[in-house]
């Protein structure tokens, strides 16, 4: 059945007036939890907006085209700066890799870690429950640094390669107000803080997201070896344009580059997946996201110039 041309009009207008309105609303994420929401989603309003740009080309709507071109580039905007490679970092850089290893398959996780380079000065960092297998039996060529397992998929595991003169410290602590824990790891004149924020979805959540931001960002002020590099990793159940990691970049940190590629849920492809777990840095950093898995949350590999 054909459409009358009037119907078409008012579906073409009304997404339109739908999707402009979500794209200037996300601007105003930290006003509310529930406008932080779309931000998560900027990558995915943008590739809609774009499908149905194309649609109304080729239906001969050229201002409802023009229109979703606007909304589709006001909801991509602050995502650039997160899909940008970065420069070639040098040959002295450090890696940092984070699983949050909930569901995934031990074999296919520990495959992944024993396949990186050995030649790397490297720290992993693995979120587990007591009963996985990682807890308790370390990849082979990495020794346990940390084992912090916990009930939840808070609990953290650091594993360094066995041999290496690091001189790490590591200190792992509640933070104070809060139920969440956060790791600081001082290893290579390198000082990493690991933290796993809360989910959001309510005002509770988002409060104590931007409150784990903020212990997070005073924190990467106060260290003795600031300005030395200092990088900030974990799942943080947020997107590094989100308004609720928006302490974290006033203190001066920057979301690494590539932190834009997507992490969850990652059985979906690049452009469906929304970037959760990335990394906050005072230097150049760059993320590479890795494959699944088996859990919902695909790992990262930060690499660090020093």
């Amino acid at each position: 059945m054909k459409w009358p041309k009037p119907c078409k009009t008012w579906v073409m207008s009304g997404l339109l007036s739908i999707g402009a309105v979500t794209a200037v609303a996300s601007y105003f994420g930290k006003h509310a939890w529930w406008l932080d929401m779309l931000n998560h989603f900027r990558v995915q309003f943008a590739l809609v907006g774009v499908a149905v740009c194309l649609v109304a080309m080729l239906i001969k709507r050229r201002v409802v085209a023009v229109g979703f071109f606007v909304v589709a580039s006001l909801s991509f905007l602050p995502v650039i700066p997160t899909l940008l490679p970065g420069l070639e970092l040098h040959s002295g850089s450090f890696l940092v890799a984070h699983i949050n290893v909930g569901g995934s398959d031990p074999t296919q996780v520990q495959a992944w870690i024993e396949s990186l380079d050995d030649g790397v000065p490297a720290v992993m960092l693995l979120e587990v429950r007591p009963g996985d297998a990682l807890a308790t039996s370390a990849p082979k060529g990495w020794a346990f640094a940390l084992q912090r397992p916990t009930d939840d998929t808070r609990g953290l595991i650091v594993l360094c390669r066995p041999g290496e003169d690091l001189d790490a410290r590591i200190e792992s602590f509640t933070v104070p107000g809060t139920t969440r824990d956060m790791a600081v790891i001082e290893i290579a004149h390198i000082t990493i803080m690991q933290a796993h924020l809360a989910r959001p979805g309510s005002a509770r959540g988002f409060e104590e997201q931007r409150a784990m931001s903020q212990t997070l960002a005073d924190w990467s002020r106060q260290f003795p070896g600031h300005p030395e590099p200092v990088v900030v990793v974990g799942d943080f159940n947020a997107a590094p344009w989100s308004a609720a990691v928006e302490p974290l970049r006033e203190a001066g940190l920057r979301p690494s580059c590539g932190s834009g590629s997507g992490t969850w849920p990652s059985v979906m492809p690049f452009g469906l997946r929304v970037p959760i777990d990335h990394a906050f840095s005072n230097t150049d950093t760059r993320i590479e996201v890795g494959p699944h898995l088996g859990g919902d949350h695909r790992p990262i590999l930060v690499e660090i110039a020093r």
